[in-house]
């Protein structure tokens, strides 16, 4: 005699939640969006502050402060040791840690002549080039080079683009 096991709903609906979490887990960032407040230790000028737009696949696009660019990212959950001085400064700091790292590739911008304002946007794409990590809290985007440092900040939501 053989019994047949039918997939209750319950079942499915754990099954879909997990998917999705996992889901959540491996693109954080995806169909988001982002405005640089502060770039390198420095605010950019209001009439062109930087932006990120993250998709749903691995592409990102934005406006650097006098072009628009695309480029691709990728986030990776990793697990890395803590190191005993790092430990020693903070003594609730676990031996190991999950870190979000975040790299982006070569980045493609149209080429528009801004005076001024193209340093600024230099310091903005250096900065996603040289971006690791990342940490998303209170919907503030903080990308960190590979010393943990805060190379740019970013707030939830695109702003007005004005060349």
């Amino acid at each position: 005699m053989c019994t047949m096991i039918r997939p209750t709903p319950i079942v499915l609906g754990l099954s879909l939640s997990l998917a999705t979490a996992s889901s959540l887990l491996a693109q954080p960032l995806a169909n988001q969006g982002f405005t640089a407040d502060l770039v390198r230790g420095a605010a950019p000028t209001e009439t062109a502050k930087p932006t990120l737009e993250f998709e749903s696949g691995s592409g990102v696009s934005g406006f650097g402060g006098c072009n628009r660019f695309n480029a691709t990212y990728q986030t990776r959950l990793v697990r890395q040791r803590v190191s005993r001085a790092a430990r020693a400064r903070n003594p609730k700091r676990r031996k190991v840690e999950t870190v979000q790292q975040l790299t982006f590739s070569k980045i493609g911008a149209t080429r528009m002549f801004c005076g001024k304002l193209m340093e600024e946007e230099q310091r903005f794409f250096g900065a996603l080039q040289e971006t690791r990590r990342f940490r998303l809290r209170d919907g503030v985007l903080s990308l960190m080079d590979s010393r943990n440092r805060v190379v740019a900040r970013l707030k939830p939501g695109v702003a007005k683009e004005e060349p």
